[in-house]
């Protein structure tokens, strides 16, 4: 036979063999219709599936599953694979439909073509790979053309609504307080007097040898169109009482005006560098309730596109929004004066989840742009034991403004019969908060000391802070006649093989003159260091400490 007629014999049968095999393909493709299938899941889920049928088995779109049950997922086209995290970080999974093989965590799996088929949207897989390789019963009822969905563990979607939900429901009965202005329905009526407090509390101790009893009475009530308040405190024994009556004081409030709040008299703290008790007035525009909230504040970013996220202040869900079409967020956001932190948590289309921290602090002095405050007193000091008429005059006055919104000033004047040469101390303060969270205070002290503070603290709870002080004298503020005064602190806690660390290191220098030679900054150093490591494995903890 000749080598063209074996040619054309092997062509033939060649033709009848994959002839056959293409037309059974194109045969099978043929009986495979598109079903719309309903999944419903614990009032949570309520989506339809299109998924595909070739008459004996259903197959499932894996992608858009996974996009339901927010699971993690990562394509390669190029090598008909997917990839991601199964429920956990180290949960491991990999299917590669080229190659006929899967993998989770340490099994693997040899897959048939007749189980899966892969199309040009999406990868169809069967409800028997489903179960094998994640467990997940997603059988089809082809009477309702339902699936049924039997998950052994908490979905991802499943979680995330119900840590919403009851976030949801702590927040209806635990409501935030924030600083939006009501109107009285009815304004206040002074009155020469009216309604009237007490509070007391008790207490008695017994001993062989002596009995006594102790008892603390607070008054307060409204008098002379304005509110009177004080306490009393009583000390009886066995020989011996004792009754004594403090911080009486009788205030008036009207905050009609913005350059008026509330004026005082009786004894109260003096409000400048030295914190001493006086009798006497002071008057401020100072807000009657103190502020909670600081300024408005802008929190963005750039995500995955159509990426659900989820905001938290102080582990408190306080508002989700979705990406635009590009992957951008913003929040805008109330500071509140004091430490506040913030976390996002992004949940993309993948199933990923990403977590950010930002911890934010707004010193209590801060101010607003252009508002100013003020406070000013005087008086005659309670402290010591002399009569009234020998108690030494205060005069302490001080004036704030909100130069921008990372930084506040004011100026003060402080004056103490008796020191400084009967003269007036006049000072200034600036307050500031850098861009990276650093919180800066500058102190200075006309011709007595200039001080130096910083502090920051970081989302994972470490903290640094470091006070300078330069003294240009003695006086009332430098007692101990310093020249240089150092005090720095570092917090860091830490974990390392399942037990958590907290790491403390303080740094101490002061520096005192000479005796002969006075404000030499070369004699007299004094230097402290201090090293602390707490220890809780367990919830025990131990201590080490070295000192220098």
């Amino acid at each position: 036979m000749s080598t063209s007629k074996y040619f054309l014999l092997f062509f033939l049968l060649s033709s009848q063999l994959f002839g056959g095999f293409w037309f059974q393909k194109d045969t099978v493709e043929t009986y495979e219709e598109e079903v719309y299938l309903s999944l419903r899941y614990n009032g949570i889920i309520d989506e339809i599936i299109v998924a595909y049928y070739d008459g004996e088995t259903f197959f499932l779109p894996l992608t858009e599953l996974f996009d339901i049950f927010a699971i993690n997922y990562e394509l390669d086209p190029s090598s008909f694979s997917i990839e991601g995290n199964y429920l956990k970080e180290d949960n491991r999974y990999h299917i590669d439909f080229s190659r006929f093989y899967a993998e989770l965590g340490d099994q693997v799996w040899t897959l048939n073509a007749h189980d899966f088929r892969v199309k040009e949207i999406d990868y169809y897989i069967s409800p028997k790979l489903f179960r094998e390789i994640f467990g997940l019963g997603v059988d089809v009822d082809i009477s309702r053309l339902t699936i049924r969905l039997e998950a052994p563990q908490d979905l991802p979607i499943i979680a995330r609504y119900t840590r919403r939900h009851k976030e949801e429901l702590r927040q209806r009965y635990n409501p935030v307080v924030s600083d939006e202005n009501y109107d009285l329905l009815l304004g206040r009526q002074p009155s020469r007097a009216d309604g009237a407090f007490i509070d007391y509390s008790a207490y008695t101790a017994i001993s062989e040898n002596n009995r006594y009893v102790n008892m603390n009475i607070g008054l307060g009530g409204e008098l002379a169109f304005g509110d009177v308040q004080g306490s009393i405190l009583s000390t009886v024994n066995r020989t011996t009482g004792r009754l004594s009556a403090s911080n009486f004081r009788w205030r008036y409030v009207d905050e009609s005006r913005p350059w008026f709040s509330s004026a005082t008299v009786g004894q109260q703290s003096t409000i400048g560098l030295l914190n001493q008790t006086y009798l006497g007035v002071q008057a401020t525009n100072e807000p009657l309730v103190p502020k909670r909230t600081y300024d408005s504040y802008v929190l963005d970013g750039l995500t995955e596109p159509e990426a659900e996220i989820e905001l938290y202040q102080d582990n408190r869900l306080v508002d989700v929004i979705k990406s635009d079409d590009v992957g951008y967020y913003r929040f805008m956001i109330p500071l509140s004066y004091g430490q506040s932190d913030f976390k996002i948590r992004i949940f993309a289309r993948q199933g990923r989840v990403i977590e950010l921290d930002r911890r934010i602090q707004i010193p209590f002095n801060f101010l607003p742009v252009k508002e100013v405050r003020y406070q000013v007193g005087a008086g005659r000091l309670t402290s010591s034991s002399l009569p009234w008429n020998e108690q030494h005059e205060v005069f302490s006055g001080v004036v704030s403004m909100g130069l921008k919104n990372w930084l506040t000033g004011g100026i003060g004047v402080e004056y103490v019969e008796g020191n400084n040469q009967d003269q007036p101390v006049f000072y200034s303060k600036l307050s500031s908060r850098l861009a990276s969270g650093v919180l800066v205070g500058l102190d200075a002290v006309l011709s007595k000391y200039y001080k130096l503070t910083i502090r920051r603290t970081a989302a994972n709870g470490s903290s640094f802070n470091s006070d300078y002080t330069y003294y240009n004298a003695q006086s009332l503020y430098n007692v101990r006649g310093y020249i240089h005064q150092l005090t720095s602190s570092y917090f860091y806690p830490f974990s390392y093989k399942g037990m958590n660390f907290t790491g403390r290191s303080t740094f101490s220098w002061s520096q005192l003159p000479d005796e002969d030679k006075r404000w030499t900054p070369k004699t007299g150093q004094w230097l402290r260091c201090e090293l602390r490591i707490n220890m809780s494995p367990e919830g025990g903890h131990h201590d080490k400490e070295k000192k220098t």
